[in-house]
């Protein structure tokens, strides 16, 4: 309903003469609303979203088929488009991930996978060519596995013999890249951001809220 009714009202606004158009109030958000969705129809958070997101205390959650990946404002350290598609494969007592999105998030991600595994604390690892690296703990609890990351590839949850816990199990934050010299780096830019768009308007649409 959404996207039909943004299409309309793109239909009435081309209609318009030239000199109507500027007299048009907010339209830059409708257009940055069939953005969002058009990216969202491929599965992709587009950059225009983290980067209305960045310094915000609150999450854009994109929901998959058996997962979510969510951003957090002031855990963003770049403004980049995000493939948030994820295959989740549940094999041989746990849990295999593929993420599209290969390299650097554009910060800590919130990675929640819906899972058969009994509660308790898994190993998470993550495929490095011929290796595998320890990502540290991953704490599953009515049946959903969660973790944080903030690099593409593919991950492997261990099944069978449960990891020890740790202080805080469901991070999985031995494979999230150090975010405190990126922020820092970024401190400025944030107070340009905020002085240049004191009203931030944002669009959640599709498979994702915020």
């Amino acid at each position: 309903a959404l996207s039909e009714t943004l299409n309309y009202t793109r239909t009435l606004y081309g209609a318009l003469a030239a000199e109507d158009r500027v007299l048009v109030d907010g339209y830059a958000d409708v257009e940055y609303a069939r953005s969002v969705l058009d990216g969202l129809d491929r599965g992709v958070i587009i950059a225009a979203v983290f980067e209305n997101l960045f310094g915000e205390d609150g999450e854009y959650v994109y929901e998959g088929e058996g997962y979510e990946i969510a951003f957090h404002g002031l855990r963003l350290t770049s403004f980049s488009d995000f493939d948030a598609n994820l295959r989740v494969t549940q094999a041989d007592g746990g849990i295999q991930l593929a993420f599209a999105q290969q390299g650097t998030f554009p910060g800590e991600a919130r990675v929640r996978v819906r899972t058969a595994l009994p509660d308790g604390a898994y190993a998470l690892y993550r495929a490095d060519r011929d290796a595998q690296e320890d990502c540290g703990v991953v704490r599953v609890a009515d049946g959903f596995a969660e973790f944080r990351l903030s690099r593409g590839g593919e991950y492997r949850i261990a099944g069978g013999t449960a990891a020890s816990p740790s202080a805080n199990p469901d991070t999985g934050d031995g494979c999230a890249a150090g975010t405190a010299a990126a922020l820092t780096a970024l401190a400025a830019a944030a107070l340009m951001l905020c002085a240049q768009r004191a009203q931030k308007t944002r669009a959640g649409a599709g498979r994702s809220r915020i």
